[in-house]
């Protein structure tokens, strides 16, 4: 496909679709609101291994005397599939909707006009890092009755702030020192646990293979130091 598009535009969405595409093993299911870049980006990375379609937002014009800070009125939404075969009853940006709105609630950051904004883009990312780890590991969803963190298996606590302060001074310490560590962590989906070996805050290479996290605990007592005579 060729498209006239923004230079600029198609960058950024060519980065967040393979960025995307860098996370999923399978195919699925895309959808994304009507913006070319979009269309653009998908059929650039993916291909024919996505099913994808477009929700096209229909707007009347504003109530003058809020053009300003008001959005139009949506007048209706069709759906446009636009690459495999998309499931209709999930032609949908219902989610990732709710997930903006929940953003700008909890942090605010997001929220036009107000000097509660950013002053460095350092501090905007790490704003939205302390909340997505807040909303994932320590804030109890209603609908769940535990942590998002908990129901998809990443984690078998409940966390507070606590202990995410203490994984970021274990981070600094892990980052200031040139020593390597080792570390159990749990796969994400599915069972078993795996070795994190990391260097100055960065992972260099894992160690697989463990059904029990003593196991993993063990691996580490008794075969890390032979691992590292072998892989310095």
């Amino acid at each position: 496909m060729s498209w006239l598009l923004a230079g600029r535009d198609l960058d950024a969405a060519m980065t967040f679709v393979s960025d995307l595409n860098d996370r999923v093993s399978n195919r699925m299911q895309v959808t994304s609101d009507g913006h070319a870049a979009y269309l653009a980006a998908v059929d650039a990375v993916f291909s024919d291994q996505v099913d994808y379609a477009q929700l096209v937002k229909h707007y009347g014009t504003a109530p003058q005397a809020e053009v300003r800070y008001s959005p139009a009125i949506c007048t209706g939404a069709e759906k446009k599939p636009r690459i495999g075969n998309p499931d209709s009853k999930h032609i949908s940006t219902s989610y990732v909707e709710r997930s903006n709105l929940t953003m700008r609630m909890h942090m605010r950051r997001f929220t036009r006009l107000t000097n509660a904004f950013s002053k460095k883009v350092e501090n905007h990312a790490h704003a939205i890092a302390l909340h997505t780890m807040y909303y994932n590991f320590v804030r109890i969803h209603q609908t769940l009755k535990v942590t998002p963190a908990m129901a998809a298996g990443v984690s078998e606590k409940l966390w507070e702030i606590g202990d995410v302060v203490d994984l970021i001074e274990q981070w600094e310490a892990a980052n200031a020192s040139s020593a390597v560590q080792f570390v159990v962590r749990k796969w994400g989906i599915g069972g078993g646990y795996y070795v994190q070996v990391i260097q100055r805050g960065t992972e260099i290479d894992n160690v697989t293979g463990f059904d029990k996290e003593h196991e993993a605990v063990e691996w580490i007592k008794t075969k890390s130091q032979a691992w590292l005579l072998t892989h310095r």
